[in-house]
């Protein structure tokens, strides 16, 4: 059993252990998982899913997108690859925008299924707990963007690691709750 305490820092609940894949497995990947019965992240239609692209993730492409002109790239030419895509807003979003080749990779095989959907192509791409590492390392993209999933991984400080070393990756873009 985790033990959970209130941080006296930031107030926010925490747990005294640091996750396991076991237990983000059992919260993100499984049919029968806490994401599973969790609608907050559903989109009842495509007004809905569009709403969402618009307000929340394109103001986060606008910005990156203008940081890359700002540093001599050119967007429309650079792959993207969004990790942790839920159902692919993020991807939606700079899709577009205009970047080249977009795809989107998540656990979560239900929101993976719903995103392509709502798309209408399929370029979100499932896959397990224990290979996040390895798509980190492996990625052909020049850009990497990763919105709220840091925190949800058992090794962040890895995947880290593994999304430095890789030849491919240019920039990323990472955000964490604060």
């Amino acid at each position: 059993q985790v033990p959970y305490f209130i941080c006296k820092a930031c107030g926010h609940l925490n747990g005294g252990h640091q996750d396991t894949d076991n237990y983000n497995h059992a919260l993100y990947a499984d049919e029968e998982s806490i994401l599973a019965t969790n609608s907050s992240y559903d989109d009842k239609d495509l007004e809905e899913f569009e709403f969402r692209v618009k307000n929340i993730y394109a103001p986060k492409v606008e910005w990156l997108w203008n940081t890359l002109v700002e540093l001599g790239e050119k967007p429309e030419r650079l792959n993207c690859s969004d990790m942790g895509c839920g159902a692919g807003h993020m991807v939606q979003a700079i899709r577009n925008k205009g970047f080249n080749r977009v795809t989107g990779y998540d656990v979560y095989l239900p929101n993976i299924e719903q995103g392509n959907k709502m798309i209408g192509e399929d370029v979100l791409c499932s896959h397990s707990i224990e290979d996040v590492g390895c798509i980190a390392s492996n990625v052909e993209d020049d850009v990497v963007t990763s919105i709220f999933m840091l925190e949800h991984i058992s090794d962040p400080l890895e995947w880290c690691r593994a999304l430095k070393t890789n030849p491919s990756v240019k920039y990323a873009l990472i955000a964490v709750p604060m």
